[in-house]
Order: C-alpha cells, then sequence, then structure tokens
C-alpha cells in the first residue's frame, strides 16, 4: 500500500512541477523615453520595458530601439543585450518585467519656415520636428510576434518658440475689401508658443501704414504685453495659446492701410512665424482688392483622442483637385476630394479610415493633392 502512495505521488509531482509546454513571448509594453515631447539639443537616454509574458526565464536577448525622422531616414539605430528577465509564477523570485537602457540620443527641433512649406501659417496644432520612435525585442524563439514591436512618435520642440498664428479683424476673420468711410477695426492676434519651455514677457506689436501716402506712412502703432504663455506640454491648467486685442482702429481716409503684426520676445529661436502682415482696401478701390491665394497644402498633426486631422489647401485659379491619402507602399486608401473648385482656400477633415469606413492601421501616411501642374504631399502619422 505504501509502495502504490509513492509511485502516485511521483506522478503527481511531475505533473506539478514542470513537464508542461514552455511558451516563449516577449512584448515591447513601453517606451518609457523618449517622451512625446522632448528638447532640441537636450540628451534623451532612451528606456523601453520589456515584459515576459511566457512561462520561461530568458536570457541574452536582443533589443532594439530606432528612431526615424520626417523624411525617413533612420537617424538612430542601436542593439542593446537582454542578459535576463524572469517570469511570472516562477519558482525563484525574478521579475517578469525588465527595463532596457540605450545609449544617448540628441534630438533635434527645427525653426521652420511657413511661408516657404505652406504659403502662410500652418494651423495651431502643426508644430515641432516629428521622430518615429521603435522599439523591437527580437527573442529567437518568441512565438507570438505580434507584439515584439511598440512604435510611437515623438516631437523635438525648440526651447523658446514664441509667434503669429492667426489675425482677425471680424468676428468671421480677416476682413480686407470695401470698408465704408470711417470704419472702426478692432484688431485680434492670436498668438502660441511653440518652444519646450513657459515663456514670460512676450510684446505683441501692431503698427498701421497708409500706402496711398508717398511714402508709405506710419499713422497708428500699439503695443500690447502677453505676460505668461504655457507649453503644449505642462501639466499646468495654463494656456499656451491666447488671442490678443488691440485698442479699436477708425479709417482717418479713403486709403489702403497696411497692417504689421510682429512679437517681440527674448530668446526666441525662431523669428521666421513671428510676424503677419494683413491689408484692408476702400470701396472704390481701383485695383485689384486682394491677390488670389496660391498653391498650398497643409496638414495638422493626427489626434489620436478625436482620431482626425484637418487637411488645408489653396488653389489661386478654378481647376480640378485631387486630394487623397496613400500608405506607405504608396496604395490610396482613401480620397479627400476629386471634383472642380473655384479660386479660394478649403479644408477638410481625414478620420483616419479607408474610403470603405474602416479605421486604417497606425503608420505613415502621405496626403497628396494634385491640381493641375502643381503637386504636393504632407505626412500624417496615425497613432492609436
Amino acid at each position: 500500500m505504501k509502495t502504490l502512495i509513492c509511485i502516485i505521488g511521483v506522478v503527481l509531482m511531475g505533473k506539478t512541477l514542470g513537464y508542461a509546454q514552455e511558451i516563449h513571448d516577449l512584448t515591447v509594453h513601453e517606451i518609457v523615453l523618449p517622451e512625446h515631447w522632448v528638447e532640441d539639443g537636450a540628451s534623451v537616454i532612451p528606456v523601453l520595458k520589456i515584459v515576459n509574458l511566457g512561462n520561461a526565464a530568458e536570457e541574452n536577448v536582443p533589443v532594439m530601439l530606432k528612431i526615424v525622422d520626417e523624411e525617413e531616414k533612420t537617424i538612430y539605430n542601436e542593439t542593446v543585450n537582454l542578459e535576463r528577465i524572469g517570469f511570472a509564477g516562477g519558482i525563484t523570485p525574478e521579475s517578469d518585467t525588465a527595463e532596457v537602457i540605450f545609449p544617448l540620443w540628441l534630438p533635434v527641433g527645427a525653426c521652420e519656415d511657413w511661408e516657404e512649406m505652406f504659403g502662410g501659417p500652418p494651423d495651431i496644432d502643426f508644430v515641432g520636428t516629428h521622430y518615429e520612435v521603435t522599439g523591437i525585442v527580437l527573442l529567437a524563439q518568441d512565438q507570438n510576434r505580434e507584439n515584439d514591436t511598440l512604435q510611437e512618435t515623438s516631437i523635438a520642440l525648440l526651447s523658446y518658440d514664441v509667434g503669429l498664428v492667426g489675425l482677425a479683424n471680424d468676428p468671421s476673420g480677416w476682413v480686407s475689401d470695401n470698408y465704408g468711410p470711417e470704419t472702426e477695426y478692432t484688431c485680434v492676434a492670436t498668438v502660441e508658443n511653440f518652444g519646450f519651455k513657459q515663456a514670460e514677457e512676450i510684446y505683441v506689436d501692431l503698427q498701421i501704414f497708409d500706402v496711398d501716402m508717398e511714402p508709405d506712412s506710419l499713422v497708428w502703432r500699439n503695443i500690447q504685453e502677453v505676460y505668461t504663455l504655457n507649453w503644449r506640454g505642462s501639466e499646468l491648467d495654463l494656456p499656451y495659446v491666447v488671442d490678443v486685442t488691440f485698442p479699436s482702429f477708425a479709417t482717418r481716409a479713403n486709403h489702403q492701410y497696411r497692417f504689421e503684426f510682429k512679437t517681440e520676445f527674448e530668446g526666441d529661436e525662431c523669428p521666421t512665424n513671428d510676424e503677419m502682415i494683413e491689408s484692408i482696401y476702400p470701396q472704390d478701390a481701383e485695383t485689384e482688392i486682394k491677390p488670389s491665394p496660391r498653391f498650398s497644402l497643409r496638414v495638422t498633426e493626427f489626434n489620436p483622442k478625436g482620431r482626425k486631422c484637418n487637411v488645408m489647401f489653396s488653389i489661386p485659379q478654378s481647376g480640378f483637385v485631387e486630394l487623397g491619402v496613400y500608405d506607405a507602399t504608396g496604395l490610396k486608401v482613401a480620397t479627400l476630394a476629386e471634383r472642380r473648385f473655384e479660386p479660394g482656400s478649403y479644408s477638410c477633415i481625414w478620420s483616419g479610415t479607408d474610403d470603405a469606413g474602416n479605421k486604417v492601421s497606425s503608420g505613415v501616411y502621405l496626403i497628396r493633392m494634385e491640381a493641375g501642374e502643381f503637386e504636393a504631399a504632407r505626412k500624417a502619422v496615425v497613432i492609436d
């Protein structure tokens, strides 16, 4: 009787201790660093969090981190060896989570020339230099390849950069033509902090010139101060975009006026977005009221929460416009516009879906515009 009990015990113990099939499954659980917002020229030590979802400890596992810039060039590619990672439920108290630390990466921001890129200021969501950050765990015997890779976007901001993104002299925006005698205007300038740090003591200067006088004459000037502008990545409940309202200005004659707006901020690293110019024209102006818009295409950063991005384009003449979304292979996945348009500026929304209404997968897409001989493409990075 005792012998039988021992045999049964050995069999049960064998089942308990470990003749079950091993499962090998490591995943990149989180890109700890770099964060979504990074500062131009500030060194970052990248860190990936790896989690063992299998039932066996793993040793000497290569883990790779790759960073690609806006031109789709790989500017960082490092592989680090993960010496050992335990698993949940193991006999020895080893953690099933490990952080892998990589060599330094130096993000680079940029001062963009919006006039050259877009033909004017972009939507306020456009900012910074975008980097695609990809973490990959390279376990040779991994049985689930679908969770081996994690991809996120990091955006490099200049340390200090304040500029103008919009002007208005009317609730509908900027009205430039057909003003009547002694018309009064209240101008509003929209100022944004594009930098990585909080900005203080920003001055917004408005100068108004009478263009019909010889030479152009300054007839009105006012300077407003913005005391503090938060930065977009801050947890503080303070705005990084603000509307600055000037005192009213009344036209003195039936002349054309030019309005020159400028921000002044000590330490500003990007002067190309500091100035904007608009004009107003009287009712009896013999000259063309306002030059036609130029060809342009601009796309805002894809918003993962609202799952959309805004697409804006302008054409200076009537014509057929094709506006579509293409994946990395060049395949067209969505049509945004395909018809004839009159001269002007237009906008639409891409909600991250294909023509069948299905959500597209995360990745880099091109929004391409063709209008006559004009062709342009802008990148949209979809993140879920």
